[in-house]
C-alpha cells in the first residue's frame, strides 16, 4: 500500500532569487536569430561537457536532440523492482531511421495518413 504524506512546498521567493523575468528564458521561437544561435551554443556545449542520468545527448544539425532510446525490463533484484536494459538504440533522432529530407517531404499524420491497411 502506497504512503501519502503532505509535504512542505518550495514557493518562488523575488527576495531570495530576484526577479522573475531574469531567471526564466523566453522560447527559442520568439527571440531574435542571434539570441537562438546563442542558445543553441550554449545547449551544444552543455551536451558535450555534463553527464546526463539518460545518457549522451547531442544537437542535430537543425538543433534537435538526439539520444540514446531503452528498452527496459522490470525485474526483482534484492527484493525490489528495478527496471533494468535489455536494448540501447543509440543516438536516436525525432526521425527515427528515415533521412530527415526524406521524412520532411511526406504529409503528417492524421486519419488519412498514412492509410489504413484491412
Amino acid at each position: 500500500m502506497a504512503q501519502v504524506k503532505a509535504f512542505r512546498a518550495v514557493r518562488y521567493d523575488e527576495r531570495r532569487a530576484g526577479p522573475l523575468a531574469d531567471l526564466v528564458a523566453p522560447p527559442y521561437d520568439v527571440i531574435s536569430s542571434e539570441e537562438r544561435e546563442r542558445f543553441l551554443a550554449a545547449i551544444r556545449k552543455a551536451s558535450e561537457t555534463v553527464e546526463d542520468p539518460r545518457g549522451p545527448i547531442k544537437l542535430d544539425e537543425s538543433g534537435n536532440p538526439t539520444q540514446n532510446v531503452y528498452i527496459l525490463k522490470v525485474e526483482r533484484v534484492d527484493g525490489k523492482l528495478t527496471n533494468t536494459v535489455v536494448h540501447t538504440y543509440p543516438m536516436v533522432s525525432q526521425f527515427w531511421t528515415y533521412k530527415s529530407d526524406d521524412f520532411l517531404k511526406l504529409p503528417a499524420y492524421g486519419r488519412d495518413y498514412p492509410p489504413a491497411r484491412p
